[in-house]
């Protein structure tokens, strides 16, 4: 299953793990459900995923 791997409230990674093998990143290990499209950058707080803010450059 996708995990995402989440320190101080950020997604730092995202990894697949079967949730029995020892694991033992810094952080907190949270599934983010299949419909979620969670990545590095994302915010996790109070039980809900929040995507990073776009932020578009003038050219």
């Amino acid at each position: 299953m996708r995990y995402a791997q989440v320190v101080e409230g950020l997604v730092v990674n995202v990894v697949i793990w079967d949730g029995e093998a020892p694991y033992g990143p810094e952080g907190q290990l949270v599934l983010p459900g299949t419909d979620m499209p969670v990545g590095i950058g994302w915010r996790y707080e109070g039980g809900a995923w929040i995507a990073p803010q776009i932020i578009e450059e003038d050219t």
